[in-house]
């Protein structure tokens, strides 16, 4: 039997209680785990290149590399609130979280699959992240038919491990016609993609 499969957000009971909890937004997780940090106001994407943005920004400069160390920080748990717990107390993502995590991807997108199909997927999708994905032919790289792989991308989605990210144009709007790009979440490419021990390891 594979434990705590919703990774965190249905607490550490034995019960079968489920509490759903969407993860932490980088706002959120740097209220949390900083609360003395400045943070601006938000701003739409469309907007980013106005020049009250520039204002806005100029007067945080002073706090850049607080920024930048909040971010790296929100990379390796993605606001995850279990995973952004053991981050602020220890400094690190438990194996047991990433295990969980594991456990967790592979019931929600291929439950019958091997325990490696996971992190292949993962490790496929992560190598085709740099530009539009043609899923028919990632498909048949990966040895999926079309319409399966089709599946495992919603379920993925479903699950808040990818996010599809349409492309917009300079007012924000998305482009009619335009092909998606699917991100994954960190830390589950470097946690759970192939070569990792822990993306295959079954918590029992």
């Amino acid at each position: 039997m594979e434990g705590n499969l919703l990774a965190g957000r249905a607490g550490l009971a034995d019960s079968r209680r489920v509490r759903h909890l969407l993860p932490m937004t980088f706002r959120a997780f740097a209220d949390a785990t900083r609360p003395g940090l400045v943070l601006p106001g938000p701003v739409h994407p469309a907007h980013l290149q106005d020049t009250s943005v520039a204002h806005t920004l100029d007067e945080v400069r002073f706090d850049l590399d607080a920024y930048d160390l909040a971010w790296q920080d929100h990379l390796t748990c993605v606001g995850f609130p279990r995973a952004v717990h053991e981050r602020t107390r220890s400094g690190a993502v438990s194996d047991g979280f990433m295990r969980d995590l594991a456990a967790w991807l592979r019931r929600d997108i291929d439950p019958d699959a091997p325990a490696e199909s996971i992190p292949l997927l993962l490790d496929g999708l992560a190598t085709r992240s740099s530009s539009p994905m043609s899923q028919r032919n990632a498909a048949a790289d990966l040895g999926y038919t079309p319409d399966t792989f089709t599946l495992r991308l919603a379920r993925l989605v479903r699950s808040f491990a990818g996010l599809w990210c349409p492309q917009r144009d300079d007012r924000g709007r998305i482009v009619q016609g335009s092909q998606a790009k699917l991100y994954l979440s960190d830390p589950i490419p470097t946690g759970c993609r192939a070569g990792s021990t822990q993306g295959a390891t079954n918590q029992t």
